[in-house]
């Protein structure tokens, strides 16, 4: 059996990502619309590399089944209600090495 199979029985939560597609004159982004997924929400405290290479403390994060491509500019709501800022975006690869999760990282 594979390592993604098992994941998915661990992927108890939902969250939902929107794209970011444009952003207005005032820098104000506007979203694509919303897709649900199946999730693993862990608040667990780490410290990550935000896209500017800066090493930032992350208060939770999100494994997502697939690599969606999801960027830290995008907008995931957690079923928490909460829309989280994007610190970082991992897609480890499984036991062949290929991608075949996403853990997003949140501020």
């Amino acid at each position: 059996m594979a390592f993604i199979d098992d994941l998915a029985d661990l992927l108890t939560d939902t969250c939902s990502w929107q794209p970011l597609t444009s952003r207005g004159r005032t820098g104000q982004p506007t979203y694509g619309s919303s897709t649900p997924f199946s999730c693993r929400l862990v608040q667990k405290t780490r410290m990550v590399r935000d896209t500017a290479g800066d090493e930032v403390v992350s208060s939770c994060h999100v494994v997502i089944k697939g690599t969606p491509n999801v960027q830290p500019e995008d907008k995931v709501t957690l079923s928490t209600g909460g829309a989280p800022t994007i610190l970082a975006v991992e897609r480890p690869g499984d036991e062949t090495g290929l991608p075949a999760y996403t853990r997003i990282y949140f501020r």
